[in-house]
C-alpha cells in the first residue's frame, strides 16, 4: 500500500499594475526638460488638437524619465495603517522574549515589561494615526475613508433593486443587468435627442463656444495650484502632481519672459 502527503498553501496573488513612484521623484529634472522643449517653435501652426497632443506627448516623456514606477504590493495593503518599523522591531523583540520565557531563559516579569511597552507604543501610535486622519480629512478624504472602512467587521452588501418593471431583484447578477440597463436608458436617450430640438441655451452656448475662448494666464495658474493631487489622473495619463508642477513652470515662464509669447501653450493647456 502506498500513500502520498503532499503538502501545499494557497498561492498569493502578484500584483504586477505599475504605479508611479513619488516617493523616489525628482520634480526638478522633470521642470528642466519642460523647459528644455521649444514650445514657442513647435506649437507654432499648429490646432487645438495638435498642439494637445505635441504637449501631452513632451509631459509624459518628461514625467516617465523624473517619475519612476514601482509596482503595487498586496503586502502592505493587509499591514496596519499604525504599524511602523519602530513599532515592528518592538514586537518582534517581544516575540523574542516570549520564546525565551517558554523555554526557561527569561523570567515572567521580563515578558510583561516588554508587552507593557509594546501596547503602550502601539495605543499612542493608533492616537496618532487617527489624530492626523482627522486633521488631514480636508486635503485628503481617501485615506480617512479607507481607515473608516477597514474597521466595519461586516461587508455591506447592495440592497434590493426594482426593476423596469416593478419586480424586487435580490441576486447580484440581477442587480448588475438592471444597473446595466438604467445606465444604457440614459445614454440611449441622450443619443435620441436631435440637434434641432436642442434648447435655445444650449444653442447659445455653442454659438459662444466658436469664439476666441477669454483665457487669463492667472486664472490658469490658479487651477493648477489648487488641484487635489490625491484624485486619480485621467485617460490622458498625466497625474495630477505632475500638473500641479506645471504651474511652477508657468509662472517662471510669467517672469523671464515676455507674458504674450507663452499665451499659446497656456491656450492649449486650459482648452483640454
Amino acid at each position: 500500500m502506498i500513500e502520498f502527503l503532499i503538502l501545499g498553501e494557497a498561492a498569493r496573488g502578484v500584483c504586477k499594475t505599475a504605479t508611479l513612484d513619488f516617493r523616489s521623484a525628482d520634480f526638478g529634472l522633470f521642470r528642466r526638460l519642460v523647459n528644455r522643449v521649444p514650445w514657442e517653435a513647435a506649437l507654432k501652426g499648429k490646432g487645438v488638437q495638435e498642439g494637445w497632443t505635441f504637449f501631452k506627448e513632451e509631459v509624459l516623456k518628461a514625467q516617465e524619465q523624473a517619475v519612476p514606477r514601482c509596482r503595487k504590493t498586496s503586502q502592505r495593503e493587509r499591514r496596519p495603517a499604525w504599524l511602523n518599523r519602530e513599532l515592528w522591531l518592538e514586537l518582534r523583540k517581544k516575540r523574542r522574549v516570549c520564546n525565551l520565557w517558554k523555554k526557561g531563559q527569561a523570567s515572567q516579569e521580563d515578558y510583561k515589561g516588554v508587552a507593557r511597552l509594546c501596547r503602550e507604543k502601539i495605543r499612542r501610535a493608533k492616537a496618532e494615526l487617527e489624530l492626523n486622519l482627522a486633521t488631514a480629512v480636508k486635503d485628503n478624504k481617501k485615506y480617512f475613508f479607507k481607515y473608516i472602512s477597514s474597521k466595519r467587521r461586516a461587508k455591506e452588501n447592495l440592497q434590493p433593486l426594482v426593476d423596469g418593471g416593478g419586480n424586487t431583484v435580490t441576486k447580484d447578477e440581477e442587480k448588475a443587468e438592471v444597473l446595466n440597463a438604467f445606465f444604457a436608458s440614459v445614454f440611449n436617450s441622450r443619443a435620441n435627442c436631435s440637434l434641432g430640438t436642442q434648447p435655445p441655451e444650449s444653442e447659445d452656448r455653442d454659438g459662444d463656444q466658436n469664439g476666441a475662448p477669454i483665457i487669463q494666464g492667472e486664472m490658469v495658474s490658479d487651477l493648477l495650484h489648487h488641484l487635489d493631487m490625491h484624485k486619480s489622473m485621467g485617460p490622458d495619463e498625466i497625474h495630477l502632481r505632475v500638473l500641479k508642477e506645471l504651474a511652477e513652470v508657468f509662472k517662471n515662464w510669467k517672469k523671464t519672459s515676455p507674458w504674450k509669447k507663452k499665451q499659446r501653450l497656456i491656450n492649449t493647456v486650459s482648452n483640454q
